[in-house]
């Protein structure tokens, strides 16, 4: 017959040092608490790491009101396909629905210019950054206004510097 856990009530069969799976916490030797206090520093360092994460947090740049201030003077609907966009006013894919024409981290000047800013669907604004200009104005014909935008603004922003 095998060996039965060392806690009182348990018939359990022994796992090691003389306690059942379920009552390893009991033990007292050395090896296991050393091994439960490591866990524990680790936990704690990683839990450290994500409050540092959440809390530096980034500075607001007024794109959030700036979007709000868009979304409440023009058509809701797609820059490029006139969809409408009011299923995802109240989504965590709203900002989504912003996109600039003129990236931002290159053109930090007009990050918060309002010309360079258009409504699109998610699933356009991914496209917008994921494919080249030749393939997005065989998807569609409606591209072509932005590239209009895009030149336009590009223009502009050169003749400023």
């Amino acid at each position: 017959m095998p060996k039965q856990c060392k806690h009182p009530g348990c018939y359990f069969p022994v796992f090691s040092n003389g306690y059942c799976q379920r009552h390893q916490n009991d033990r007292t030797d050395e090896k296991w608490l050393r091994a439960k206090q490591k866990k524990e520093y680790d936990k704690n360092k990683w839990m450290k790491g994500q409050k540092q994460l959440k809390d530096s947090g980034k500075k607001p740049t007024g794109e959030k009101e700036m979007f709000d201030e868009i979304w409440n003077e023009r058509p809701r609907v797609s820059h490029v396909s006139g969809e409408s966009l009011q299923r995802w006013e109240d989504t965590k894919l709203f900002v989504n629905l912003f996109s600039h024409i003129l990236p931002k981290g290159n053109y930090s000047r007009y990050r918060l210019n309002k010309e360079n800013i258009i409504l699109l669907t998610p699933q356009q604004h991914l496209n917008w950054h994921s494919y080249t200009r030749d393939k997005l104005l065989t998807m569609d014909a409606g591209w072509r206004k932005v590239f209009d935008l895009y030149d336009k603004l590009k223009e502009e922003y050169n003749a400023e510097t």
